[in-house]
């Protein structure tokens, strides 16, 4: 019903449709959640904000259409640069074996001043590089993650496999 009153032009307030796309991802449709808050950023029927375009990578991801997710999360990147947008782009990028991709939105993640998000960025920037088989640049970035308690353990496993594999 609410789907309906969308493309008959009913639901016209951004709050609105907000409401409409969060249901509809509730419900397990993602598809169309997706499908509505695209158009509707692109019509200006709802601001073109991080958060916006956050829930609409969300959408496209519970959709199985990664590539759209990522195009999103580019478009929030590209608004404002901040670390979170950065990881979750840098891991979809990853998910996707796109090595040398993520490795401009995994750095800015790095410089995050949480340690949480600094040390899960890290990781995947060392991932990156030891799938590009930049083994130099992979060691150095783990051994930053390593001074992070919060990455400190799997930094270590990354390093012990890295001497194993150069042995």
């Amino acid at each position: 019903a609410l789907r309906g009153a969308y493309h008959n032009g009913l639901l016209d307030r951004p709050d609105e449709i907000l409401y409409l796309v969060r249901l509809l991802l509730y419900n397990k449709v993602p598809g169309s959640a997706a499908a509505i808050m695209e158009e509707a950023v692109a019509a200006g029927r709802v601001p073109a904000t991080v958060a916006n375009y956050r829930l609409l990578a969300d959408a496209w991801q519970l959709a199985r259409e990664p590539a759209k997710a990522v195009a999103a999360l580019q478009l929030a990147l590209a608004k404002e640069k901040t670390p979170e947008v950065g990881l979750t782009l840098g891991r979809l990028l990853l998910h996707g074996e796109h090595w040398q991709a993520a490795v401009a939105p995994l750095e800015l993640a790095a410089g995050s001043d949480q340690a949480e998000i600094r040390g899960e960025a890290l990781l995947a920037l060392g991932l990156a590089h030891y799938q590009r088989g930049e083994y130099g640049l992979a060691r150095g970035v783990f051994e930053q993650a390593r001074l992070l308690s919060t990455s400190r353990r799997q930094a270590d496993n990354w390093l012990r496999h890295l001497e194993s594999a150069q042995q």
